[in-house]
């Protein structure tokens, strides 16, 4: 297993760990699903968008997940998708949008300004649903921003 993991599932995780989960959030519904997934939101729920066929071409290249790694990602995703159902419907929005939507325009990814305008609410009201709902699943909200200003600033983008 892999430590980040094993942590959130046991319920012993920091706030590190958290957000690497979410984070990978895509890439383990796909090794659940055993293929390339989009993740989506629609009215506060996460929906997990598959290509409608799949063609093998050749080798597969790379390590099979194991029936292990398939269930502790299965079992990681419920674990989250118990968490997100503590959140009202506009702070699952504030977290899909911030950690675990990964689609980026220009290959940098959204500020917080930029998410806001999407949802048609004020930068600090989208801040302020962030930050709550980290702390409303047992997060610290000062690590959070502290990992946002650095994955945004190593990114060459600004957070505004």
């Amino acid at each position: 297993m892999v430590g980040f993991l094993e942590r959130v599932i046991s319920g012993e995780w920091n706030d590190d760990d958290l957000i690497k989960a979410f984070r990978s959030l895509k890439r383990l519904w796909g090794i659940v699903l055993g293929t390339n997934v989009c993740l989506a939101l629609k009215d506060g729920e996460i929906y997990v968008e598959t290509p409608a066929k799949t063609i093998k071409m050749g080798a597969s290249r790379g390590n099979k997940p194991t029936d292990g790694d398939k269930l502790e990602a299965y079992m990681t995703i419920e674990k989250l998708g118990k968490m997100l159902s503590k959140l009202t419907l506009k702070q699952r929005e504030a977290i899909f949008w911030r950690l675990i939507d990964d689609s980026k325009e220009n290959d940098k990814p959204a500020s917080n300004e930029e998410l806001a305008n999407m949802l048609g609410i004020a930068r600090t009201t989208f801040i302020e649903r962030l930050y709550s709902s980290w702390e409303r699943l047992g997060g610290n909200s000062t690590l959070l921003r502290d990992f946002l200003v650095y994955e945004l600033l190593r990114e060459n983008y600004p957070l505004v």
